[in-house]
This record gives structure tokens, C-alpha cells and sequence, in this order.
């Protein structure tokens, strides 16, 4: 095992030692991030208002996501009403389980931190009120990161929390009448 892992060493020290020494040792090396720390993060509206690229969207919800700092590829703030009500009540019926509640914490940690560091509100910048990422984006690694994608990680903190209540509403309610009810196992 020591020798393959000596020649996987080899050879990915000739294929990739010169373009890894350009980029961290080299003359056009990036010093630090190349974006400003609080520019991408999402909009607390942007959580309830679709953006042009959703099938049900207004033409007052696409110019706000239009108008988003980010740009619309970095739009990805978007549950909208309905998700977010079912999420609560998802949370709501699930809150017994300890997974539930672990990852209902997770998501909202995670939410939080797609905000930034300091609010943006409705296409408003509120600098005077600092988010927990105004502590956390001057660190060294975390500095780099680009808070919201943090909301992509919250979809599946999201989608696991739906299944767990899910899973919690059938084992609740056996005798209801479910859609889909004959392929769940007794």
C-alpha cells in the first residue's frame, strides 16, 4: 500500500507540481480573495420573492432578483412561502427526533450565514446590524468563501428536514390515508 501510494505521489508530483507551484508560488499569485468580504451574500426577501428563472414568478419579483447585488446566478436565496410553511410544520411534527432538531439547527445556522455579514434587506443595505458572519469572514479560510452558497447547503438540510417529517407524520398517523401509502412498509 506504501509503494502504490508512493508512485500515486510520483505522479501526481510530475503531472501537477508545476501548475500548483504557478498558482500558490508563482509571479501572478492571488493575495487574499478576489472578492470584496460582504458583497455576495443574499437578500432576506430574496427567501420569498422568485426570480425570472422560476416558473411562477411576477415581473415585480424578476426585477428584484434582476437587481440583486449578486447578479441571478448567485440568486439562490429562493424557497418561497410554501416550502418555508412546510418546512415549519415539517420541524413542527419531527421536533421529537433529535436528528430533526439537529438539522432544523443546521439550516437555520446555515440561512443565517448566506446573509453575511452585515443585512441586506429588500434590496436595502442595513450595515449597522452585524450577522454572525461579520466575525467569522475575517478569518483565513472562511474568508474565502462566498456566503451564499451557503443556501445551496440549506436546500439539503432543507430536503432531509421535509423527510424527517415526513417519516414522523406516517409513523404518527398510521391510519391516515396517505398518498403512496401501499409502498411504505409496515
Amino acid at each position: 500500500m506504501l509503494a502504490g501510494a508512493g508512485v500515486a505521489a510520483l505522479a501526481a508530483g510530475a503531472i501537477a507540481g508545476y501548475p500548483l507551484w504557478e498558482q500558490f508560488l508563482g509571479p501572478v499569485r492571488q493575495h487574499g480573495s478576489p472578492f470584496l468580504p460582504d458583497h455576495y451574500k443574499n437578500d432576506l426577501a430574496g427567501f420569498a420573492r422568485p426570480s425570472s428563472s422560476m416558473l411562477l414568478h411576477t415581473r415585480g419579483s424578476a426585477a428584484f432578483a434582476a437587481a440583486f447585488q449578486g447578479r441571478l446566478p448567485e440568486y439562490l436565496a429562493y424557497l418561497g412561502w410554501p416550502m418555508l410553511i412546510a418546512l415549519a410544520v415539517a420541524v413542527a411534527v419531527a421536533w421529537r427526533q433529535l436528528a430533526a432538531r439537529a438539522v432544523a439547527i443546521t439550516f437555520v445556522a446555515l440561512e443565517v450565514a448566506s446573509l453575511g455579514g452585515t443585512l441586506l434587506a429588500g434590496g436595502h443595505a442595513h450595515p449597522w446590524l452585524a450577522l454572525p458572519w461579520y466575525w467569522v469572514q475575517s478569518l483565513p479560510v472562511a474568508g474565502s468563501a462566498i456566503p451564499d452558497r451557503f443556501s445551496i447547503l440549506a436546500d439539503g438540510a432543507a430536503a432531509a428536514l421535509l423527510a424527517l417529517g415526513m417519516d414522523a407524520a406516517v409513523a404518527r398517523w398510521p391510519q391516515a390515508r396517505w398518498p403512496g401509502a401501499r409502498w411504505l412498509a409496515p
